[in-house]
């Protein structure tokens, strides 16, 4: 590839124009000392414009002479009969072979390249040589993610939200997806309770005909996520019980019932009581911790005095 070297000045570079751009990085602060000491050592590339010129490749480099008050830039100029594949190539080149890119990057470094290859097999051959995903399923789930709200990618970025979180938010609307990715953040919810809550949140709405945004503005979900007296792990158990509640109505009534029951045995914490799964059929499950023969018949002896305990008689005639 061809270039042409210039030293040209910064209003002649539109960097507005983030055609090429791949780095989430916006800030140049660990460039400015280096290019100060040492001066620029690896020039930005460009591409010539009617009226500007586009940047290709060096975005912060370019800002941290920017910052530093210089008047003219030295860059390289792609020879203007590059095809406009291979300018793809190089910018995409210029970051992934020089240090390993986080989510967001590679799906903008895939969105540019996949325009420009038709076969799936070529693109993988493609990625392998830049060290990104090559295989057909991964490159599919990536492309999707530069193309959900920022709110979403930020998350993504800060490992709130993991991939496939962030892909099943993409049905939601807009407004919705960033509320609750907002939550999850807020919150610190756990991977597998997150896609717990959108796969309810979708059903709720589905079968109750409203929209996932009227179930997030319900005032008693907005009351969890407001509530101050609560610290953080009580406000997730919150906001899994309220979704639950809406989903399964029935279940979490007949749950609500039983833990207030279970509460009020004397059972101590050696011995443990379990319903049916979601209270389908009549087999319940105690499960009892002894260390010693004395332990073992203190146990016998409570389950003794629990078989004719009044609260343990409703437990085992609900529901009907």
């Amino acid at each position: 590839m061809r270039f042409e070297n210039e030293n040209i000045r910064f209003e002649q570079i539109d960097i507005e124009d983030h055609r090429y751009r791949i780095s989430t990085a916006l800030g140049s602060e660990g460039l400015i000392g280096s290019v100060r000491r040492s001066g620029l050592l690896n020039p930005p590339i460009l591409e010539s414009k009617k009226a500007r010129f586009t940047v290709v490749s060096g975005f912060r480099r370019i800002d941290a002479c920017l910052r530093l008050g210089w008047e003219h830039i030295p860059v390289r100029i792609v020879d203007e009969k590059t095809p406009q594949r291979d300018r793809i190539l190089l910018a995409v080149a210029e970051n992934s072979l020089q240090r390993p890119l986080n989510l967001i990057e590679t799906s903008r470094a895939l969105n540019l390249l996949s325009p420009h290859f038709s076969e799936p097999s070529d693109l993988g051959s493609v990625c392998r040589d830049l060290c990104l995903p090559d295989t057909p399923e991964h490159i599919r789930k990536i492309l999707r993610l530069s193309q959900l709200p920022v709110r979403v990618q930020a998350a993504v970025l800060e490992g709130a939200v993991s991939l496939s979180m962030a892909l099943a938010l993409d049905p939601l609307e807009t407004e919705t997806a960033v509320l609750l990715c907002e939550i999850f953040q807020k919150l610190k919810i756990g991977f597998n309770v997150q896609q717990e809550s959108i796969l309810w949140l979708r059903e709720i709405a589905a079968r109750d005909g409203i929209s996932e945004r009227k179930i997030l503005e319900d005032p008693d979900f907005l009351s969890i996520i407001t509530d101050r007296a609560l610290d953080l792990a009580q406000q997730r158990q919150a906001v899994r019980k309220y979704f639950k509640r809406r989903r399964y109505p029935t279940f979490a009534k007949h749950e609500e019932t039983f833990e207030k029951y279970r509460a009020r045995l004397p059972m101590g914490s050696s011995i443990k009581l379990e319903p049916p799964p979601f209270f389908e059929g009549r087999s319940y499950t105690i499960t009892i911790r002894f260390s010693s023969l004395s332990d073992l018949e203190e146990r016998i002896s409570t389950l003794s005095k629990l078989s004719g305990d009044i609260t343990m008689k409703k437990i085992l005639t609900f529901p009907q």
